[in-house]
């Protein structure tokens, strides 16, 4: 018997002009809201070196004019809201699958990496984030 590869399941977000869906299986667009044409599409499969986000589980998170999403990967993205462009990319090492949260200051999300035993960790990456340093919030989630 094989292992089903991840499929992602997320929920759309949407902008006065924008709906962000995930439109494939690991890809997600970003569509006009009042004709569903195509804006863009992250990843645009012309990266170097190519990413590939397996699959996406979490609706993408909208703050100001940066959309922020999750891969199955284990990969968190910043992305420009008008282009899709990559602002930054934070490596958590484990597939994330769980939505994440965001505030003006920092981006939550949780991954198997931070939890030990039954203790889930809640781990944050500065939305200023440029290179891979995380904090634990110090606080188990309830």
């Amino acid at each position: 018997m094989g292992i089903s590869k991840p499929e992602g399941w997320a929920g759309p977000a949407q902008t006065d002009a924008l709906v962000l869906a995930s439109t494939a299986r690991g890809k997600l667009s970003a569509l006009n809201a009042e004709d569903f044409s195509r804006v863009w599409t992250f990843p645009t499969g012309e990266e170097d070196p190519k990413i590939d986000l397996e699959a996406i589980y979490d609706t993408p998170v909208v703050m100001g004019d940066t959309v922020y999403l999750a891969g199955y990967n284990g990969d968190v993205y910043a992305l420009g809201l008008e282009d899709g462009s990559v602002r930054w990319q934070f490596e958590a090492d484990d597939p994330i699958i769980a939505s994440l949260a965001a505030s003006e200051t920092a981006v939550f999300f949780k991954a198997p990496r931070y939890c030990q035993a039954i203790i889930e960790w809640i781990s944050a990456v500065p939305v200023s984030h440029g290179i891979n340093d995380p904090f634990s919030t110090g606080s188990q989630a309830q």
